[in-house]
């Protein structure tokens, strides 16, 4: 996990950081030396962003993916935020990467 910035300006919804990590444990190719996983933490003057980047673990998921984390990270952020937040996911068959981002104090 890197971070930056001065963390103390903003809150981080509860849970958030424990379900991204949770998830990276769950899902992510965590040996892979030359992809690793990672967790960034960037705060800004007007917000944050969270940036999760993993390669996915080769062959059959040993723990299915229901999605119930990410349904309630994004519900927990949608009633602390409302429209000042966003959360995107890419992925293909290799890796995964989500961003959230916080924009409280827009021009």
């Amino acid at each position: 996990m890197r971070c930056s910035g001065n963390l103390l300006r903003f809150g981080i919804a509860p849970t958030t950081l424990q379900t991204l990590a949770g998830n990276l444990f769950k899902h992510a190719d965590i040996w892979d030396r030359e992809h690793p996983a990672s967790i960034d933490i960037v705060v800004g003057h007007r917000g944050y962003m969270i940036h999760v980047k993993n390669r996915k673990r080769p062959g059959r998921q040993t723990m299915p993916s229901h999605g119930v984390g990410l349904r309630n990270v994004r519900k927990r952020m949608e009633y602390l935020f409302a429209e000042d937040f966003t959360m995107s996911e890419m992925q293909d068959e290799q890796s995964y990467e989500l961003t959230l981002r916080v924009e409280i104090f827009k021009n």
